[in-house]
């Protein structure tokens, strides 16, 4: 058998390497030229991180799993019209929406293809948009959290509705991100200023009242009202067809217009409510986490602020089985704090079997038969476990 080295494949493959000079591991790239080449690519605006920046140091794990060569970040820009998403009509929205998002994953692919072409490795840093990563259901669902990478580049500053606003190109935008293994010959910073001038606009259009005006944001008022169809949405649709007795019986539970919407979304893309909201509520989403670490975390996304009010308790959790945990859950002041192990002195304990537990968030287990069956133990007053539930309604 010939050796690997005289396949002509192989031969060729170094010929064509020799050629173009071998690519040096310590190039650094003209920022100038990199610039216009992904504005070439389609994007509206870019910027660059070096990958040691402090402000991305929590994605520090998640950029060596996906691309442990990473030397510097590309944060991409590409703007929506903007009439196209203030628009009541539901559909044109979504479709700027849907278009956008399309977009800005090409221009990422073509600017990884355009380096790639003069022998630099990049890899596109996650979807744009909706969170695709679904083996991680219960915890970070995506690759590259794009909205720090792009205030780091100096693209905008978060607002107080937790979208980057662009300083040309307010907050339509949607955001993209490219990982490459060279490094450039100027970074970017971040604006020196917010263009959030805190006019509490968004405060007043919000249908579903996720944004306090004292700047607080209410993950589970926004995730549950406006994204019907999504995840949430989506496992609440399915479970009401699951127990439904019938047809009448779903029709009870399930208007028409719900069911073309979801049909709407299966078809075509999810149908994003943010533009314009229906305001239906459904699920928290904590039922379907499937672990108890991952229900613990989504504690915060689905604390409801005002329900705690006048609340000052610790909560020690105690979970036993297929999971054994140990957690401490603090509501004070309005705020709620969750952190591993026990600590402090305990206002309320809880002890329960992990499946038990979770079968009672899917209400699936009755909570007075679990405490009878002692599969949930207390200690402390009931009233601060209903006190509890008022904060994480479901």
């Amino acid at each position: 058998m010939a050796q690997l080295a005289e396949h002509p494949s192989v031969k060729h493959f170094y010929e064509e390497k020799a050629k173009q000079g071998e690519a040096r591991t310590n190039q650094v790239l003209d920022a100038a030229w990199l610039r216009q080449l992904c504005l070439d690519a389609g994007a509206d605006d870019v910027g660059f991180v070096e990958r040691d920046r402090e402000e991305i140091a929590d994605q520090k794990s998640e950029i060596e799993n996906v691309f442990p060569r990473t030397r510097t970040l590309i944060s991409v820009v590409c703007r929506m019209n903007r009439e196209n998403i203030r628009t009541p009509a539901r559909s044109i929205s979504n479709l700027e929406f849907h278009h956008t998002t399309d977009e800005t994953n090409e221009v990422a692919r073509r600017i990884v293809s355009a380096l790639e072409e003069v022998g630099i490795g990049a890899i596109n840093g996650g979807a744009a948009g909706f969170p695709m990563e679904a083996d991680r259901w219960g915890s970070k669902m995506w690759v590259i959290s794009h909205k720090p990478v792009a205030v780091a580049a100096g693209l905008g500053q978060m607002g107080i509705h937790r979208n980057v606003i662009h300083p040309k190109f307010g907050n339509f935008i949607l955001l993209g991100t490219v990982l490459l293994d060279a490094e450039v010959s100027e970074y970017s910073h971040p604006v020196i200023y917010n263009p959030c001038l805190e006019c509490k606009l968004c405060v007043a259009a919000c249908p579903t009242g996720a944004i306090s005006p004292d700047g607080q944001f209410n993950f589970s008022a926004c995730y549950t009202h406006n994204y019907r169809e999504f995840m949430g949405g989506f496992n609440d649709w399915v479970e009401k067809i699951a127990d439904s007795k019938s047809a009448h019986d779903y029709r009870k539970n399930v208007s028409g217009a719900e069911t073309v919407s979801m049909w709407q979304s299966l078809s075509f893309g999810a149908n994003y409510k943010a533009a314009y909201c229906m305001a239906k509520r459904v699920s928290n989403g904590l039922a379907g986490q499937g672990t108890i670490r991952s229900f613990l975390r989504g504690l915060n996304f689905v604390f409801q602020k005002g329900q705690s009010k006048g609340l000052n308790a610790i909560y020690h959790f105690t979970f036993t089985g297929r999971d054994e945990v140990k957690a401490t859950v603090t509501i004070r002041d309005e705020e709620l704090q969750v952190s591993e192990g026990h600590n402090g002195q305990a206002d309320l304990r809880l002890t329960a079997d992990t499946e038990t537990w979770l079968r009672f968030l899917r209400k699936e287990a009755n909570l007075v038969w679990a405490l009878l069956r002692r599969k949930i133990r207390i200690q402390g007053s009931p009233k601060l476990l209903l006190a509890f539930g008022r904060c994480f309604p479901s």
